[in-house]
């Protein structure tokens, strides 16, 4: 979640779904997950710069 006027890149909050396989645990996938958080927050606004114009679809 993101207030006007705040950096699209710096969320309040992020949250992530994931369905663990029986011997894995959250502490064995929580580094992955932080990774994937951080790629993708890095990347938004060249996301945001093609998704504008209709460069991405939607649906």
């Amino acid at each position: 979640m993101v207030e006007a006027g705040h950096p699209v890149d710096e969320p309040w909050v992020a949250s992530a779904q994931s369905v663990l396989k029986s011997d894995n645990s959250l502490s064995d996938v929580r580094p992955a997950i932080e990774r994937i958080f951080s790629d993708e927050l890095a990347n938004i606004r060249a996301f945001s710069e093609r998704l504008a114009p209709g460069e991405l679809p939607v649906c």
